[in-house]
């Protein structure tokens, strides 16, 4: 079932109390690396929707004073 969902296999053991933690840990981890990187993305495209909004401002500015 990992390699369907391309995610990593885990075997821990509530009873015994073995991999749990690193479980969790991991688990968060991975959250916040997505996180930072959805975030980033964000920026980069809200960036460059700004850049283009700023080129046609540009463009209509130059058009209109020629």
């Amino acid at each position: 079932m990992a390699l369907r969902y391309e995610c990593k296999y885990t075997e821990t053991s509530v009873v015994l109390n073995n991999g749990v933690d690193e479980l969790l840990a991991g688990t968060l981890t991975q959250i916040r690396l997505r996180n930072k990187q959805e975030e980033k993305s964000h920026r980069k495209n809200s960036l460059l929707t700004i850049d283009c909004i700023q080129v046609r401002r540009m463009k209509k500015y130059v058009y209109e004073n020629i």
